[in-house]
């Protein structure tokens, strides 16, 4: 029972944090509307010629004052797929679309066209709002901080949020804005005060939130849930800055490609595709996914040997947006790596870079993800089910593809049994890390360099040579060496042995500074 109910008060609050990245605060709204025209069974007539008058205002707090011959009522909008939607109090929704200078809103059935009052351009809230932003006066009723997820209730039974595995924090903001995080997953909306509470702007409507001594509540589908201020998070103290840049802008412009450096929070977005005669089974694609549980574990736990703090975002059970599953006709087949060389293989890899570049462009909404997780790192895996034991990692080299190759890609061909450790394997390709079984003239890797790596670094993820090459994740290692080329160490005593694989740019897979 405990389960359950925590499973529907994680789908609530996901809900909720979804909704606030849609919350729209788009200046060509803001402002007030009067209606001037209306439609109604193919003719066009002027509003000023009846006794109707028609004023909707926008406010930037997520609120809208719709006012009808005189009577107002305060109700909520947000952005949807361009178009902006009112909704009521009942959950009644109307919806608004840009015509040149004018709004227009269907209403039934007839067609309502306003024209933005003089004097209400774009961000000046008018008079009569019923709500007043945070600012000073959410400052003297103490919300400024974050507030923790303690219990929840579904009306019967009081359970500790200690007791699962689910977080939830919201965190308000003097500038008017929330952000509510939710296992990872974050969005951020408005707020304003209202009698003295809290109120949320949420996709289907405000959440109010009450003060209960030290703790405030809010109420949702049925379940009530109690928040407790964080320690150190007193009123007016607002913890971490916010980035400046949005991180959908900063994805792009890193030399590194969309992969960064290996620390922090990077996701991780997975693509099944079923290729003609190879389709993917429910079974077999939840056999990977849990490999990938593993492969976060191996990681993370081997970064905190070297001091670095990194959580791999795996979140495809929670996040649908991290996981897709389709058909393509693309050809995934390289030229024989014994007939070019390592740079020709890229070179040749262009088309199959392009066709998944644009595949990426057109279904992965990665700016959306980038904000609501806000992190600038992420890295895609293909899993295409049609050879075995063919696995490769395609880094971001500008000097060779130019930006097709930016979204760092991961090929996995998985026909057969999927081995554990090719997953970590090659997402720290992706990190720049390098084979430690085969010479690299591009990166200085030679046979002496491998002989030393396979006589003291044997169980490093990176070699997997034959006498370790099928043991399960656990028994692997991230060694010294590849912790320098991932940029975890600055120095390592085997750069005095081996001068030829310096790192001059860390994090750079193929590093023309040397």
């Amino acid at each position: 029972m405990k389960r359950n109910i925590a499973r529907f008060l994680i789908a609530t609050l996901v809900l909720v944090s979804l909704c606030f990245g849609a919350t729209a605060r788009e200046g060509d709204f803001i402002g007030r509307w009067q209606c001037v025209a209306f439609t109604y069974e193919g003719e066009t007539y002027n509003a000023a010629d009846f006794n109707y008058e028609v004023f909707c205002e926008f406010l930037e707090n997520g609120l809208a004052i719709v006012t009808i011959n005189g009577e107002a009522e305060t109700v909520t909008w947000r952005l949807n797929g361009g178009m902006y939607e009112l909704i009521d109090s009942d959950g009644e929704t109307s919806t608004f679309i840009q015509n040149g200078d004018r709004i227009e809103m269907i209403d039934d059935d007839m067609l309502l066209s306003f024209s933005r009052e003089p004097g209400t351009a774009q961000g000046n809230q008018a008079e009569g709002a019923e709500s007043v932003p945070g600012g000073t006066a959410a400052r003297e009723a103490g919300f400024i901080g974050k507030w923790h997820l303690i219990t929840y209730s579904d009306g019967v039974t009081v359970y500790n949020a200690a007791d699962t595995q689910y977080e939830a924090i919201y965190e308000f903001f003097e500038d008017d804005t929330v952000t509510l995080t939710v296992n990872g997953v974050s969005g951020t909306t408005t707020w304003s005060l209202e009698n003295g509470s809290p109120v949320v702007i949420g996709n289907d409507g405000p959440y109010v939130f009450k003060q209960n001594g030290d703790n405030i509540e809010l109420t949702n589908n049925g379940m009530l849930m109690s928040f407790s201020r964080e320690s150190g998070a007193a009123q007016g103290n607002q913890t971490e800055p916010k980035q400046e840049i949005p991180y959908s802008e900063s994805y792009w412009g890193s030399p590194l490609g969309s992969s960064k450096l290996l620390e922090g929070k990077c996701l991780v977005i997975n693509v099944f595709m079923d290729t003609e005669g190879y389709p993917w089974s429910e079974a077999d694609i939840q056999a990977v996914l849990g490999l990938y549980r593993q492969t976060k574990g191996f990681i993370e736990n081997q970064a905190l040997r070297y001091g670095k703090e990194l959580d791999l975002v795996c979140d495809f059970e929670a996040n649908p947006l991290l996981f897709y599953h389709t058909v393509t006709s693309i050809d995934f087949r390289l030229p024989d790596s014994g007939s070019l060389s390592l740079l020709a293989q890229y070179r040749a890899a262009i088309p199959l870079l392009s066709a998944l570049n644009d595949m990426i462009e057109k279904n992965i909404p990665y700016p959306i993800l980038a904000d609501q997780y806000e992190t600038d790192r992420i890295i895609y895996c293909f899993h295409i089910k049609q050879r075995d034991d063919i696995h490769y990692t395609i880094p971001y080299n500008a000097d060779v593809y130019g930006d097709i190759a930016y979204h760092e890609k991961i090929i996995y061909f998985n026909a057969g049994e999927v081995h554990a450790q090719m997953i970590p394997h090659e997402i720290l390709h992706a990190f720049s890390a390098l084979d430690l079984y085969y010479t690299n003239s591009i990166n200085g890797v030679t046979a002496e360099f491998v002989d030393y790596a396979k006589k003291h670094y044997i169980n490093d993820i990176m070699g997997i040579w034959g006498e370790t090459a099928m043991q399960g994740i656990a028994a692997y290692e991230i060694s010294p060496l590849t912790a320098y080329f991932l940029g975890w160490l600055d120095d390592i005593p085997e750069l005095a042995m081996f001068p030829e694989i310096r790192r001059y740019t860390p994090g750079v897979l193929y590093d023309h500074s040397r």
